[in-house]
């Protein structure tokens, strides 16, 4: 593991956490860093349901969620990745909610941007 790519995809991937609109131009970005990474598709996937959404998923439950990002450094001691992802990928997508639905959402969409990159 690429701990400098794992990072790339980690603070891409968090955006979709904060307390902001989304909208086509971050799904785009997110796209974009995808793309350029050494993970697939489907690897990028399990790193957004196993590893950044148990931890990130709060902050949009928050009636004062952070809005302006995490620090590197934040990213790095709070989130972890996992030889094996997919238990805890398949318990975060089994448990729907609002917040996973609109994930989910967001997913579909920067999907479909990474396949037509």
């Amino acid at each position: 593991m690429n701990n400098k790519e794992r990072l790339a995809v980690w603070r891409a991937l968090s955006e979709l956490f904060l307390d902001t609109e989304i909208d086509r131009s971050l799904h785009q970005s997110i796209a974009q860093t995808i793309k350029l990474s050494e993970y697939t598709l489907q690897q990028v996937e399990d790193i957004l349901w196993a590893e950044v959404y148990p931890v990130l998923k709060q902050n949009l439950a928050s009636t004062a969620g952070i809005w302006d990002g995490w620090s590197d450094s934040w990213l790095q001691e709070n989130l972890q990745a996992y030889e094996n992802p997919e238990f805890i990928r398949k318990k975060s997508i089994l448990y729907k909610t609002g917040i996973s639905n609109e994930i989910k959402q967001h997913w579909s969409e920067i999907t479909k941007l990474v396949n037509s990159i």
